[in-house]
């Protein structure tokens, strides 16, 4: 990340961000800060982050965002994440799957689903993709569904 400073004249020394308050954007300003980087962070909205992401990718412009995954970006276009050698970033999220006490014994083919359930960011990314592109989000999912019976039937224990 050290090395954006040198680069800086190729991005404008700007680092393209999202909505003011949103935790990537805390990060991102922590960054700055950890790597000295010489360059503002420019709050926006998500939708503009990934409209000047397009925009600079079409024209062969570098760019640097503030982007996360699962993003459908990343299906998109080949996008590169920075070394954050510092973690300024801290370390990845993870989705936890919670249930109710007593679940388990009063529904137990719903209980077995929610232990059995896993997707990876591909799959997420996969939805997120056909969503973008118009595709209704229930469509979507149908989908996903329909071209990954395998995961989906060992999530309802038919494998």
């Amino acid at each position: 990340m050290e090395e954006l400073n040198s680069e800086k004249d190729k991005f404008g020394g700007k680092i393209i961000g999202i909505e003011p308050g949103a935790g990537i954007m805390q990060a991102s300003e922590t960054a700055i800060s950890d790597y000295g980087l010489e360059m503002e962070l420019v709050p926006g909205s998500s939708a503009a982050m990934t409209a000047s992401l397009k925009k600079a990718l079409d024209s062969k412009e570098w760019i640097v965002v503030t982007l996360w995954s699962p993003h459908w970006a990343f299906n998109r276009w080949d996008l590169k994440y920075l070394d954050d050698p510092k973690g300024s970033y801290g370390d990845a999220d993870h989705v936890e799957t919670v249930a109710r006490l007593g679940l388990k014994e009063e529904k137990p083919n719903l209980y077995g689903i929610l232990t059995r359930f896993k997707w990876t960011h591909d799959d997420i990314q996969t939805v997120m993709m056909d969503i973008e592109n118009g595709t209704a989000p229930e469509t979507a999912a149908a989908k996903w569904v329909e071209n990954n019976p395998q995961k989906v039937n060992e999530w309802i224990g038919k494998e």
